[in-house]
């Protein structure tokens, strides 16, 4: 898919409803190039970056991408409000399945906690 990222300073970013990556909830993608970008899935607490599957390119996850929306301009470290936005919007999008439990796809890479 081709995504319209939002523009946060050197790194687009958009959230994004992926099922192979996060199963039935949104996550957040943010990119620099194709070979430097980080998967958070603020609901499971969770991240992975570029480093981490250094086989895994940009287009890679924008071909599984669904969907995607523009993300509001907000620090990654601003967790709780991206959980509660992300849970909602997810709820939404999936309002008889959502699943906030499951862990995301290992197959993409070592999932690591969020700082």
């Amino acid at each position: 898919m081709n995504i319209h990222y939002t523009k946060h300073g050197r790194y687009g970013v958009a959230i994004i409803q992926a099922p192979k990556l996060f199963g039935k909830r949104l996550g957040y993608l943010s990119m620099e190039n194709d070979s430097s970008w980080a998967l958070r899935d603020y609901i499971g607490g969770v991240m992975l970056r570029c480093g981490d599957s250094p086989t895994i390119k940009l287009s890679d996850i924008e071909a599984v991408v669904e969907k995607y929306w523009p993300a509001p301009y907000r620090s990654v470290d601003r967790r709780q409000e991206w959980t509660d936005d992300l849970e909602t919007r997810s709820k939404n999008i999936f309002p008889t399945s959502y699943d906030g439990s499951t862990p995301p796809s290992t197959s993409w890479g070592p999932w690591r906690p969020l700082p």
